[in-house]
C-alpha cells in the first residue's frame, strides 16, 4: 500500500472524539476549596470525598477490565468507543488524584477512601477476566444513574462550593458519553445477563461494607462521628427529595432486568445540554481546557 492510501486509511478511522467520546484534557484548580465544601456539612462534605478517593483505582479496574479484550475487538467504531473510554477514565483518575490531595490539605482523611477501594476490589481482581468484565459493567451503570442523578439535580449543585462543582459536572457528563462502551465489550466476548446479576451481588458484598467502614474512619478522625446534628441535614443532602442519589434507585434497577442495554435509557439531550453549558464557546469550563 502507498504512503498515500496508508495516510487515507489513517485518517478515515474513527476515534473517541468522532464517535462521540472525547477524552478531554481539562485541569481544574482546586485552592480555593472549602473543608465542608457539599452545604457546610461533614457528613454530606466526607461522603462526596470519599466517592473522590474510590474514583482513581476504580477507574483502573475499569480500564484493565476492557483491556483485556481489547484486542478481540473487531469493529473499528468499538475500538474507537474503548479508545475514548480510555482515555475519559483515565483523566478522571488523573483529576480525582489532585483533587484527593487538596482534600488531604484541607485535613479530610481521604486515604480511608482509598485503601477502602483497594480492599474492595482485591477478591473481584481474582476473578475470572470475563466476570471482572461483568463487575465493570455494573459499576458503570451504577455511576451512570448517579451521573444522571447529579445533572438533574440542581438544588444539590447548588449545595456544592463552586471550587468543586466543575469537576464533578465534567466527570457527570463523561460517564453518560461512555456509560454503554463496558456493555458492549461483555456482550462482544460472550457475556450473559445471568452473570451479571451475579456480578451485582460480588460488587454489593465486596465494596458497600468498606466504603461503610471507610465513612465512619473518616467521621471519626475528625471527631465527627458522634455529632447527631449533622446526620438528619447530611442525609437529606445525600438522599433527600434533593439529594444527590435521589433518583439512582429508579434509573439503576432498569439495569438489572433481562435484555437491559444502557442505551435503552435515552441521556442523550442531557448529555449535549450539559456539553454547551459546559465545553461550549461560553462554557463555563472551557477555559480550563488544554
Amino acid at each position: 500500500m502507498s504512503t498515500a492510501s496508508t495516510a487515507d486509511t489513517s485518517r478515515k478511522r474513527p476515534t473517541g472524539e468522532s464517535v462521540g467520546i472525547p477524552p478531554r484534557r481539562i485541569s481544574f484548580p482546586h485552592g480555593e476549596l472549602n473543608r465542608y465544601f457539599c452545604g457546610n456539612n461533614p457528613f454530606a462534605s466526607h461522603a462526596v470525598s470519599l466517592l473522590s478517593g474510590v474514583f482513581p483505582e476504580g477507574e483502573r479496574f475499569f480500564m484493565d477490565s476492557v483491556k483485556h479484550y481489547r484486542q478481540q475487538i473487531t469493529d473499528p467504531v468499538l475500538q474507537a468507543k474503548v479508545s475514548g473510554f480510555i482515555g475519559q477514565e483515565a483523566l478522571h483518575g488523573r483529576e480525582h488524584d489532585r483533587l484527593n490531595d487538596q482534600l488531604r490539605t484541607l485535613g479530610i482523611p481521604v486515604g480511608y477512601a482509598e485503601r477502602a477501594v483497594r480492599i474492595g476490589l482485591w477478591p473481584l481482581r481474582r476473578l475470572s477476566p470475563l466476570m471482572q468484565l461483568a463487575c465493570t459493567t455494573v459499576m458503570e451503570d451504577f455511576t451512570a444513574a448517579l451521573a444522571e442523578s447529579l445533572l438533574r439535580n440542581p438544588e444539590f449543585q447548588a449545595q456544592v462550593h463552586p471550587a468543586n462543582r466543575g469537576i464533578w459536572l465534567w466527570h457527570c457528563v463523561e460517564e453518560l458519553e461512555h456509560k454503554s462502551v463496558a456493555f458492549r465489550v461483555y456482550k462482544q466476548v460472550g457475556g450473559t445477563d445471568r452473570r451479571r446479576r451475579v456480578a451485582v451481588g460480588l460488587v454489593l458484598a465486596a465494596l458497600l461494607p468498606t466504603f461503610a467502614v471507610a465513612l465512619a474512619c473518616m467521621l471519626a478522625r475528625e471527631g465527627s462521628l458522634f455529632k447527631r446534628g449533622m446526620y438528619k441535614e447530611g442525609f437529606g443532602l445525600i438522599f433527600g427529595r434533593y439529594g444527590l442519589m435521589n433518583r439512582v434507585p429508579k434509573i439503576f434497577k432498569h439495569s438489572l432486568k433481562d435484555g437491559f442495554h444502557p442505551e435503552q435509557h435515552d441521556t442523550r439531550a442531557l448529555e449535549e445540554a450539559w456539553r454547551q453549558a459546559l465545553f461550549g464557546e461560553q462554557g463555563s469550563l472551557t477555559a480550563h481546557m488544554a
